[in-house]
């Protein structure tokens, strides 16, 4: 059974597909869950199927890469900016000078690079291994993170040991 968010957009697009290709289609809207704690049912098997945009997919896979994506139902969508309508487009004319002022001096693409430039190389296998050394090892070397981090978060410490030496003491 597919579940979807309430107020999902696709759910438009899945009525069309019911309408022209697969009658048999169906699903249901749960009213009380997001998009991230449906795909946590998923993950738990409390659910078959939900539908989730490609950027939450992205970054919920960094912390559960058991999380597949099964089919892509639609192409890429713009993100799209409303505002009233009301004769005054003042606010319209600041959020265009915003955005076209971020593009124009880099920081829209860095922001972007930040957040979700790292989406595509995503590896099961790297995150699996980190995420049982945080169940296996951290455990035992967080007291001494915690020590020896003065000025750092022990947690950036951590990172950084690990990104060093998979925290291997060997």
């Amino acid at each position: 059974q597919l579940t979807v968010a309430p107020g999902h957009v696709v759910v438009n697009d899945l009525q069309t597909l019911k309408e022209t290709k697969f009658p048999e289609l169906s699903w249901k809207v749960d009213d009380k869950k997001g998009s991230a704690e449906l795909m946590e049912d998923v993950i738990e098997g409390k659910l078959d199927y939900t539908i989730a945009d490609s950027v939450a997919i992205s970054l919920f896979q960094r912390v559960h890469p058991e999380l597949a994506v099964a089919l892509d139902i639609t192409d890429e969508q713009p993100v799209t900016w409303f505002s009233p309508l009301d004769g005054d487009n003042t606010l319209s004319a600041a959020l265009l000078d915003f955005f076209n002022e971020m593009n124009e001096d880099g920081t829209l693409a860095r922001i972007e690079e930040k957040y979700l430039g790292h989406g595509d190389d995503f590896d099961y296998v790297d995150t699996r291994t980190f995420l049982r050394a945080v169940d296996a090892v951290l455990p035992q070397l967080k007291p001494l993170f915690e020590k020896y981090a003065e000025e750092i978060d022990w947690r950036l410490l951590a990172a950084i040991a690990y990104q060093e030496s998979h925290w291997d003491a060997q």
